[in-house]
């Protein structure tokens, strides 16, 4: 049958509504159904084109006997490297599924330092050191190896790395050094020994931890550091707003800070207080000046249908059931029935969120980029009924102020409780 859909053009490639692919369903037939067929079933996809690119999806999901029986069909694939650069022992190691890595292990998988950093496996972290140092300097999504076994809480680990020469104040993507990271994770041990051995605090470090305190001591030693970006482009000012430091905030706008002091994306302080619901926050930027009306700007070339279409500070409020921080914005001079890039209303968001289509035209899904590096996100804090409660609010305040749907944007109702 497979000859056959092949031969009448089938796409190997096309997936289901699970998102699996041919060759991915072959492969999970492996334990099932007969196994020549399914190997066989498998190596027609592989010749036609169908990539076999399911290893990275049975890692994520902890499937131990598939693994092996893919591994089977294609040795070669224990070695290989995903999109990113990491090999399955790697990613494996990521996911702290150890039953995988002895899988892995067991069918020829060798140890790389990052591997081994996350892992505790300082014999071998040892050995590959010893071998070649300049793999101290190795990162896995944009984490030093050091910040790797900070976090992991493994002091000898952490010893090996600095030994070979890492950077004792290095930086990952989100502006942490590996006693942020150390410290972040609780591992006060860790986070110890890397003072004994010099480690200073970044604003970053302070801000990640919520500790006001610090982030306004190293602020009044560098008053301009709000404005410094970590290597995702997330200013400092942002990532105080978005962890709720009121106090530094406060101390960052008497130093002079621009109130609407905006990433590449046009996302604004303002913006984040509106999304997360810091309505104290929303206060110190409206009394500084800042914009209620502050549109995001959609990167050069970008599709108008894309996600990432531009919105104001009410939108992400009306989109996140922000039911203050709505009223808040309107009363500081936004204009109720503002539109984003692609029409829609605070009237529309407020509705198609309850409706349980997400944060929709706003948000989620426009900015999810550095919203993720954030790591901060309202809508999968607030679920089931305390989400649709917090949309009905808002949607009866945003009608309440005058709001109303975008021209040909009749919404869908929000779900009845039951």
């Amino acid at each position: 049958m497979v000859q056959l859909l092949l031969a009448f053009g089938a796409d190997v490639q096309r997936t289901n509504c699970a998102g699996l692919s041919p060759v991915q369903l072959a492969i999970e037939s492996l334990q099932r159904g007969p196994p020549d067929a399914a190997r066989l079933l498998v190596q027609q996809l592989r010749a036609v084109g169908g990539k076999l690119d399911a290893l990275d999806d049975l890692i994520f999901a902890g499937k131990a006997a598939e693994i092996g029986a893919l591994l089977t069909l294609e040795p070669r694939l224990v070695h290989l490297t995903n999109r990113f650069g990491n090999a399955p022992l790697r990613e494996a190691a990521r996911l702290r599924r150890t039953n995988l890595v002895a899988v892995l292990l067991e069918r020829g998988a060798s140890w790389d330092v990052i591997s081994a950093a996350m892992l505790d496996r300082g014999h071998a972290l040892e050995r590959l050191l010893s071998e070649d140092p300049r793999q101290v300097t190795n990162e896995l999504y944009g984490t030093p190896s050091l910040h790797l076994a900070a976090r992991a809480g493994n002091a000898r680990n952490v010893r090996l790395v600095l030994e070979a020469g890492a950077d004792l104040q290095r930086q990952d993507r989100k502006g942490l050094t590996a006693w942020g990271a150390a410290r972040s994770a609780t591992n006060a041990a860790v986070a110890e020994l890397l003072v004994e051995q010099g480690a200073r605090p970044t604003l970053f470090d302070a801000i990640e931890l919520h500790d006001a305190t610090l982030t306004l001591d190293l602020l009044r030693q560098t008053p301009a550091a709000a404005t410094i970006t970590n290597q995702t482009g997330i200013p400092a000012a942002h990532l105080a707003v978005a962890r709720g430091l009121d106090s530094v905030l406060a101390q960052m706008l008497e130093d002079g800070l621009t109130p609407d002091f905006a990433t590449a994306q046009g996302l604004t302080p303002l913006h984040l207080a509106a999304r997360e619901g810091g309505v104290e926050v929303a206060r110190l930027l409206l009394a500084a000046g800042a914009s209620p009306q502050r549109m995001t700007m959609r990167p050069a070339g970008q599709p108008s249908f894309s996600a990432l279409n531009d919105f104001n500070p009410l939108h992400e409020a009306a989109s996140a059931g922000q039911a203050d921080m709505v009223e808040l914005l309107v009363t500081a001079g936004a204009e109720v029935n503002a539109r984003t890039s692609d029409g829609r209303t605070a009237w529309d968001l407020a509705r198609l969120a309850g409706a349980g289509r997400g944060r929709v035209g706003a948000g989620r899904s426009h900015l999810s980029g550095p919203y993720e590096l954030l790591e901060t996100d309202p809508f999968s804090r607030r679920i089931g009924r305390h989400w649709l409660e917090a949309q009905r609010e808002t949607l009866a305040v945003v009608e309440s102020l005058g709001g109303m749907p975008g021209p040909g944007r009749p919404g869908r109702p929000i779900p009845a409780e039951h």
